[in-house]
């Protein structure tokens, strides 16, 4: 928009009622032209109004409020037949007052303007399409004091008689004088019937527009209850929700916590597992290393035991001969020891043992019958290594021991 005056008054939507100061407030200012040549200007003794765009809008509070707040409010005044302008200085508003711009003449240019303007029209200096010189009244007016300043000599007005009006329209003069009156009774009829039937027309018609806007006021009313009924409805609707909302919220945060607490839980599980876990990584690597540690030990031990026995072969062999002692494998890392010739009187009977060499310590699982120093002897064998000593010690027990049953049979 062009530099100038924004003039905004509200629209006629029923929250205002129309008026004729109001129209012509607006009409001065679409017609107003910031040229001091143009008989249409408005200006006041100091200063000629710039350009002014009137506006019939809606506008609020909030408005007013931020126009203040930027220092661009000019002015505020409302209009009506009595006063035609009168200035707004302060408004009302939460309990606070908004002070709007004042001036010493308590009117600001553009409302003084306007004001100078309608009041020059309304009493005939400045020619308007507004308004109309009624002649034949006011020739009727002077010619009335014409003629009774004539018809009641000065000398005489202490004794003046009253006479009928209707009498001297009547006759067009008289009363002695013999001056006549012109008072064009006739053509003022003519112009008063003319004017109060164009009265009548803009009465009819301006009742007939308050009816309408009465009507679309009305309706509006109508509409804007069913809109707040039904904006209580859904703010009822949405109280509920809210509610409802507010409580699943609740469940929610709720579960969340206690998911939460799981999720804690599980992580001090999955830390104490993850520990474990490293612990028992730690053992197996250490019972690999023992277990390869161990399994290079009995490789050793058995390596041994293959050459001593590669090299002791014969001599195993002439000695189970001559002493009646075999050995069988019966299971892995079992032996099976038998010995004969033990009982002279039964020389074929056997004395046998069952020996685990699956560890490096030596266990007996059976013996065949049971021999009571055989601990002992086992004992010797782990700590020696020494399998012909155990061999003879062994074979040696079993003899002994059938002795000792012989003597007390």
């Amino acid at each position: 928009m062009d530099a100038g005056i924004d003039l905004i008054t509200p629209a006629l939507d029923g929250t205002i009622l129309p008026g004729v100061t109001r129209d012509c407030i607006l009409s001065l200012g679409k017609t107003h032209v910031p040229d001091a040549s143009s008989p249409s200007s408005l200006s006041t003794s100091t200063r000629l109004i710039p350009q002014l765009h009137p506006q019939e809008r809606t506008f609020t509070i909030s408005d007013i409020v931020s126009w203040l707040e930027q220092g661009v409010l000019l002015e505020a005044f409302g209009t009506g037949t009595a006063s035609i302008i009168c200035p707004v200085s302060k408004i009302g508003w939460e309990g606070k007052d908004l002070v709007l711009p004042e001036y010493e003449e308590g009117v600001g240019p553009v409302s003084k303007a306007l004001w100078e303007r309608i009041v020059e029209i309304q009493e005939g200096r400045r020619e308007s399409e507004w308004s109309s010189k009624f002649e034949h009244t006011l020739i009727l007016f002077a010619t009335l004091g014409h003629y009774l300043s004539r018809a009641i000599p000065q000398d005489r007005m202490n004794g003046y008689q009253p006479f009928q009006l209707t009498t001297i329209l009547q006759n067009g003069g008289g009363g002695g004088a013999g001056t006549p009156l012109d008072t064009r009774y006739s053509e003022c009829i003519a112009v008063q019937g003319t004017f109060m039937m164009a009265l009548q027309n803009h009465i009819a018609k301006a009742k007939e527009e308050i009816k309408a806007r009465k009507e679309t006021h009305t309706k509006r009313q109508q509409e804007d209850e069913e809109r707040k009924k039904e904006m209580e409805r859904e703010i009822e609707e949405c109280a509920a929700k809210e509610v409802k909302m507010i409580e699943q919220v609740k469940r929610e945060r709720a579960e969340v916590a206690e998911l939460e607490a799981h999720v804690l839980s599980l992580e001090k599980q999955q830390a104490n597992t993850t520990e474990n876990f490293h612990r028992k990584e730690e053992e197996i690597e250490e019972l690999k290393k023992d277990i390869f540690r161990r399994k290079g030990v009995l490789s050793r031990d058995k390596e041994v035991l293959e050459t001593h026995a590669r090299r002791t072969a014969r001599e195993a062999k002439e000695l189970q001969d001559a002493l009646g002692w075999t050995i069988e494998g019966v299971q892995k890392d079992m032996l099976l020891f038998r010995f004969t010739h033990i009982d002279p009187a039964e020389p074929e009977k056997e004395f046998n043992i069952v020996l685990d060499v699956s560890s490096r310590t030596y266990r007996v699982t059976s013996s065949t019958p049971l021999l009571g120093t055989l601990p002992t002897l086992l004992e010797e064998l782990n700590e020696t290594r020494q399998f012909y000593a155990f061999v003879r010690r062994l074979r040696e027990a079993f003899r002994v021991q059938a002795e000792e049953e012989r003597r007390y049979k």
